[in-house]
């Protein structure tokens, strides 16, 4: 018998080389640019490059996410490095990582079934 696979978080926290799948809240920004930025962070795999444990006002754990392909309209967001190259990368609580798998493509079915709520 076929089944739905469910999709549980284990208790363990994100790693490096990990793929994620976030939820931010750019409360700073306008209205419709801020939903340009959750929807795409939402409905896209980001991959943890680096792990910042000190950063953040309370000592949180922040996670720099790359993510690929990001529309030239919300790319500011994502900021730029020393050099003026854009970064394509953003920092992430740990409360702002809906998932975390070392396999994309359980990620990918997850992004899926929530477009069909499934």
């Amino acid at each position: 018998m076929k089944y739905i696979k469910s999709y549980e978080n284990s208790n363990s926290t994100p790693q490096i080389d990990e793929y994620v799948i976030c939820s931010v809240n750019h409360t700073n920004a306008n209205p419709d640019y801020a939903k340009q930025i959750n929807d795409f962070i939402s409905n896209n795999i980001g991959k943890i490059l680096e792990i910042d444990n000190i950063h953040g006002p309370n000592y949180e754990i922040y996670y720099h996410v790359y993510y690929q392909n990001v529309p030239k309209e919300i790319s500011r967001a994502f900021g730029w490095n020393k050099n003026g190259i854009f970064n394509h990368y953003l920092n992430i609580s740990q409360n702002q990582i809906i998932c975390h798998s070392t396999n994309i493509k359980n990620l990918e079915q997850k992004i899926v079934n929530s477009k069909y709520n499934l």
